[in-house]
């Protein structure tokens, strides 16, 4: 239903862009994954789970696919400080768990991160790609 309705209001020309999101590379993917197998998600996220079903249902509304070099980003980041934003529920896959539930997987995971990584406080490479898709219509 959403991508009809982009498909309606977007005028001729338009285009529609589409950030992937992910779970990340390295430490954080390992993380977040972690964080929702406690947090009871077994990651499983409303709506479509592939890039390719994107694909065909705006291809099915006329629109045509263009995806770009993926940006590459470096960040210094902390354990602490990704586990938080976890825990905040900073990441839209984060919004339908509870906070008491968020709050519960990012108490048991930064024991677990001590036992795995160490130093929580320690400043770590972060290096992740942003992806994206554009569809002209």
């Amino acid at each position: 239903d959403a991508l009809t309705e982009v498909a309606r209001v977007l005028p001729p020309g338009g285009v529609f862009l589409v950030n992937q999101g992910g779970w990340g590379q390295g430490w954080f993917k390992e993380v977040q994954i972690r964080f929702a197998d406690e947090a009871g998600t077994a990651k499983t996220f409303p709506g479509l789970s592939s890039p390719e079903e994107l694909d065909d249902a705006m291809s099915a509304h006329g629109a045509l696919l263009r995806v770009p070099e993926p940006l590459a980003f470096h960040e210094p980041h902390t354990l602490d400080e990704q586990i938080g934003r976890l825990e905040r529920g900073l990441y839209s896959w984060t919004w339908r768990i509870s906070q008491d539930d968020r709050t519960r997987a990012a108490a048991v995971v930064r024991d677990w991160a001590r036992g795995r990584y160490g130093d929580l406080d320690e400043v770590r490479d972060f290096d992740y790609y942003d992806t994206w898709r554009f569809y002209d219509l």
